[in-house]
């Protein structure tokens, strides 16, 4: 005849069965916990290092694309300030609560198993005796064997409220270390929160993000007002003049007059030529581009012609105003333009003008370059 099982017993020692198994898995949890932190504080270096280089590309061209790359680093640093939040509180507060509370929790659960012993040979015994009692009794009279049927029902139920109370410990030792292992990682999970707060500022960004990208056909709005304003100029045709010699268009007998605004011109050839009306006033005109080699100017004139600038294979040692060093590869797309490789070192023979320098690399070559792919050496 198979023993009846005691749920109360079973449920105990299964109870405090996990307990004791939930040691290692604990200080797992720990190792996992630091190495984390460690990775977090990693990558939060190399997000901020990739905030910069986005800040960085989003200056060269400016305007409402700076802008856009600009709020993309913003958000980044934001997510990585709060992952190091993160970090700190994993460090600082998550791993020493539960390093500090696996000792104590050892205990506790060892004085609980020793006293579930102890009360175990206590019940056992006390039944064992009540019983020989009872027996011994039944050979006596009926008032004694009545007395010990009675001492042992009483005990019996006293083992059962003891059982209940056993099991009622140790489900509450379970829960109690469990429910500190939460409370332990309540700063983390506070610090979890804001981090996913930081990431709600890159959704917020998407759409505007998206518009840019979808944006490469289009020319932005300040640059198309310029635009528009070169084809608001008006064209007359001036017709020839059979008084004056045959002038030609770039020949060095051209003598243009830009005093008021106004141009005069002759050409004793049969077909009109689209020139500036005598109405254009020079002064709507947007700046040329500066000439790298330091002239100004439309067509190189101001007020008279002038010669132009020695090219830059006419430049000289003695004009040599300091090295600068290459940021990024450069490709020229005309004979004047400098190239090389970032990183190279190349002699400045011209300052800055509009955004361009005149420089020799270390072949001879001179040539012009834009000046943000530089850095000037000190």
């Amino acid at each position: 005849m198979s023993k009846k099982v005691d749920q109360k017993e079973t449920l105990t020692g299964k109870t405090v069965g996990q307990l004791k198994a939930s040691a290692p898995i604990v200080a797992e949890l720990i190792r996992q916990t630091t190495a984390y932190a460690q990775q977090c504080d990693k990558t939060v270096a190399s997000g901020r290092k990739l905030a910069d280089a986005l800040q960085r590309v989003g200056e060269l061209p400016g305007g409402d694309l700076q802008a856009g790359f600009g709020r993309l680093a913003d958000a980044l640093r934001a997510i990585e300030a709060q992952r190091e939040q993160l970090s700190k509180a994993l460090r600082e507060a998550v791993v020493p609560a539960m390093t500090e509370s696996r000792k104590p929790d050892d205990v506790e659960l060892n004085q609980f198993e020793a006293a579930l012993k102890r009360q175990k040979l206590q019940q056992t015994g006390d039944i064992e005796r009540l019983e020989a009692a009872t027996r011994k009794a039944g050979k006596k009279n009926p008032a004694e064997l009545q007395k010990c049927i009675a001492a042992l029902g009483d005990r019996i139920k006293l083992v059962e409220v003891e059982k209940s109370e056993k099991l009622r410990s140790v489900l509450l030792l379970e829960r109690k270390k469990y429910a500190t292992v939460v409370g332990q990682w309540l700063p983390a999970i506070g610090a979890l929160s804001q981090l996913t707060a930081a990431h709600q500022t890159v959704n917020d960004a998407e759409p505007d993000l998206r518009r840019l990208a979808d944006s490469s056909t289009q020319i932005p709005e300040s640059e198309y007002e310029l635009l528009l304003q070169q084809q608001q100029r008006t064209f007359l045709p001036i017709q020839p003049d059979p008084d004056a010699d045959a002038l030609y268009v770039g020949s060095p007998q051209l003598s243009p007059s830009l005093s008021s605004g106004s141009l005069s011109m002759s050409h004793s050839a049969s077909s009109s030529l689209l020139l500036p009306s005598a109405s254009f006033d020079s002064a709507a005109l947007p700046p040329p581009p500066a000439d790298p080699y330091g002239n100004s100017g439309y067509g190189g004139y101001s007020g008279g012609y002038e010669p132009p600038p020695p090219p830059p294979d006419q430049l000289g040692d003695d004009d040599e105003l300091g090295t600068a060093t290459a940021l990024y590869d450069y490709t020229g797309t005309s004979d004047e333009d400098l190239s090389f490789r970032a990183g190279c070192v190349l002699t400045v023979v011209r300052e800055d003008s509009g955004g361009w320098t005149c420089g020799r690399d270390a072949n001879g070559n001179v040539g012009i370059f834009p000046t943000s792919y530089v850095r000037r050496d000190a």
